[in-house]
């Protein structure tokens, strides 16, 4: 077994603790910032997209099916005589299958939207970011060393950032505990 005892003295200038104190300010605050605001960004896109596919194809399937009911009463009127018949014979199966098969895909991607809830998960991401900007904002200024309080509204300021952070975490690990299933 072996022992080995480590130590080293660290000498923190004034200087370098108010370097400090602004890179946590504008450097890893802003990275938190600019993560949170990619993934809302990220679920808010994927959220428009199949909402748009979702109307297109809500609208493709109305357009389907009116047109194959005005091709369906086309021939049983004789409207066009003997064309009434030979549209209806060509255009009728696959108007038919389209019309069965397009409102299945609305469907499922209204239920990829409901499932991924990208505008709730959009708007979390959101909230996140400006709780982050308010807590950046609040930052303390440090001028000089001998600003006492500083150390300590930092680390208020530390204590509640991992808070949020710890809040987060909770609230995920909540969400993904009702998502688990039990055979």
């Amino acid at each position: 077994m072996f022992k080995v005892t480590l130590s080293y003295t660290l000498e923190l200038s004034s200087k370098d603790v108010i370097d400090y104190s602004d890179n946590i300010k504008h450097w890893w605050y802003q990275e938190q910032i600019n993560y949170y605001m990619k993934v809302s960004n990220r679920y808010s896109q994927i959220f428009h997209k199949i909402e748009k596919a979702s109307e297109f194809l809500s609208k493709t399937v109305l357009g389907v099916v009116s047109f194959e009911i005005l091709l369906e009463t086309a021939e049983h009127f004789h409207w066009f005589g003997e064309v009434s018949s030979i549209l209806a014979e060509i255009f009728g199966p696959p108007l038919l299958g389209i019309a069965t098969f397009l409102p299945a895909v609305v469907i499922i991607l209204i239920a990829i939207n409901f499932h991924q809830d990208g505008k709730k998960l959009s708007t979390r991401y959101q909230n996140q970011v400006l709780a982050i900007e308010r807590l950046k904002d609040c930052f303390p200024k440090l001028s000089s060393i001998e600003q006492g309080c500083f150390f300590i509204k930092l680390l208020e300021q530390l204590d509640e950032m991992g808070q949020l952070m710890i809040d987060e975490v909770a609230d995920w690990s909540i969400l993904y505990e009702n998502k688990v299933y039990e055979p």
